[in-house]
């Protein structure tokens, strides 16, 4: 039995779409078997050439009520933080949450991370996910416990969906996507939203599936395209200067640790990079 809040507890889901036909309503129906109400589904299309549009809008025309409101935009192909941050700009809700169009939630995550966010004064609460490999059925969890901050200071992910986010922490800071990466988006976007907010919390459960399958996976790109060291460490000085009057001392701490490990990290690449290069053998590049 669905649960139903009132109008001011609306829960904005924001999806981005580039060509996911065969994964997409999978996704809503995820949202759709959500207990908590009422929800408002945003989903950006960023420039899809199959047939995504066609089915979300078929799926929409069924779908949209008063207690699961729906949205569909498409826009010109611009990269997913650029869908992530107009679905930002047209939410209505309370609390955000980020889902990719080929991953599901679990139907009762928002429910019980809501449940916790209006009894406790938190504006993050962030749970486990698990791993699910379509092909072979292999299932690992990882669990997002213990000091995230220094965790993510430190290069960890802790996925884009586990978090439900209180809106107004991203309103008041401006805390947008950074459209200029092309890759570890989450972690710079959800590192700056842990820094700013006063507190989170940790609800365990495993209420997300990030799902490894055969179509192309944002994190492919990563095996062509070269790590963005200085846009990264860019956007990081940018956001710890501006905001340099919200956070805290031991958040611009984790800020600085971070920067650092970024810096050690490209100054190792272009070690090995540069030393790989000086090792090819001349004659085997005209074998």
């Amino acid at each position: 039995m669905m649960k139903s809040y009132s109008k001011s507890l609306i829960v904005t889901v924001i999806i981005p779409l580039y060509n996911r036909s065969e994964t997409i309503l999978r996704t809503l129906n995820s949202v759709k078997d959500q207990i908590h109400r009422p929800i408002e589904i945003i989903i950006i299309d960023d420039g899809s050439t199959d047939d995504s549009g066609e089915i979300v809008k078929r799926w929409k025309n069924e779908n949209n009520c008063n207690e699961l409101s729906i949205v569909y935009i498409k826009q010109n192909n611009a990269g997913a933080p650029s869908a992530r941050n107009k679905g930002l700009k047209l939410s209505t809700g309370k609390y955000i949450q980020f889902l990719d169009s080929d991953d599901t939630l679990e139907p009762e995550k928002i429910k019980k991370q809501i449940d916790i966010l209006e009894n406790i004064e938190n504006e993050i609460a962030i749970c486990d996910f698990r791993f699910l490999y379509e092909k072979d059925k292999q299932v690992r969890i990882v669990k997002n416990d213990g000091e995230l901050i220094k965790d993510m200071s430190n290069g960890k992910s802790i996925y884009t969906s586990t978090p439900l986010i209180k809106k107004n922490l991203l309103s008041t800071n401006n805390i947008l996507w950074n459209e200029n990466l092309t890759r570890n988006q989450d972690i710079d976007y959800l590192f700056k939203v842990l820094c700013v907010a006063k507190s989170y919390i940790y609800t365990p459960g495993v209420w997300c599936n990030y799902i490894i399958h055969s179509g192309g996976q944002i994190s492919d790109e990563y095996l062509s395209t070269q790590p963005q060291y200085i846009k990264r460490i860019k956007s990081l000085c940018v956001f710890s200067y501006r905001l340099r009057r919200v956070l805290s001392l031991k958040r611009k701490k984790y800020l600085f640790e971070a920067v650092v490990r970024l810096l050690l990290s490209m100054i190792m690449y272009l070690i090995k990079k540069y030393l790989n290069i000086n090792n090819i053998n001349p004659k085997a590049t005209y074998i």
